[in-house]
């Protein structure tokens, strides 16, 4: 894979817009940008990137071709589902929602023969919903039966990371193929060396920071990266 960036987006949007209204939707100069952007990273070095678009945000697995084969990036597409869990899943078990993910994993998305890398998972402030842990259970059965990594979305000042910890705990998934996601947004020591202690990895992937009000500035998630090195923590 050599050098990788491991939760990035060439583009987002909303579940069917590209189809619906395409007019909404700059896909030429999307391509362009990242065209530009991924030849001169490419130049510094970068080799592989891992897109957490998901279906509901708006994930366009020919761009993602069309891109790495202009820049020579390898683009790592996701199965599984952002915030706003799709209204269909609402009434299906974590056991039929899984298959649809190992399927996207073993026979490919959309008729494309780009096949799933990783299981995109997300929960937010207020906490995991009800449609949420269908979600991350169904992710946990798609990742014990493919061996395939999870990536989460958390929203680390409320510690949704150790809810989520404890669901695929529950399933039965191998914390060592867990990412948790967007850990930089707190700073809280006793929270992010707990959740390494579960055996999972840490994603300190906001930088500069700034996204969310009240989230650490770029120094102060410089400084946190500088702590848990210190602390023991081996950075990769």
């Amino acid at each position: 894979m050599g050098f990788t960036l491991s939760h990035e987006h060439l583009a987002t949007n909303a579940a069917g817009i590209l189809k619906t209204f395409p007019e909404l939707i700059d896909r030429p100069g999307i391509i362009e940008q990242a065209n530009d952007t991924l030849k001169e990273a490419y130049d510094e070095g970068l080799r592989t990137i891992i897109d957490v678009s998901t279906i509901d945000l708006g994930r366009d697995i020919e761009m993602m071709k069309e891109v790495s084969q202009n820049t020579g990036v390898q683009i790592i597409a996701a199965t599984g589902n952002h915030l706003a869990v799709p209204r269909p899943f609402i009434d299906l078990s974590p056991e039929v929602i899984s298959d649809l993910y190992v399927r996207e994993i073993e026979e490919g998305i959309e008729g494309t023969g780009v096949k799933a890398g990783i299981i995109k998972v997300a929960s937010d402030a207020g906490g995991i919903t009800d449609a949420q842990e269908f979600v991350l259970r169904a992710a946990g059965q798609a990742s014990v039966r493919t061996n395939t990594p999870i990536s989460t979305h958390t929203w680390s000042p409320e510690r949704i990371g150790e809810e989520q910890v404890r669901i695929l705990k529950e399933e039965g998934v191998d914390m060592n193929r867990v990412y948790i996601g967007h850990s930089n947004d707190d700073t809280d020591m006793s929270y992010l060396l707990g959740l390494l202690d579960q055996g999972v990895w840490l994603g300190l992937d906001r930088f500069p920071g700034g996204r969310r009000p009240g989230t650490p500035a770029w120094e102060q998630r410089t400084e946190l990266t500088k702590q848990l090195i210190d602390a023991g923590v081996r950075a990769v």
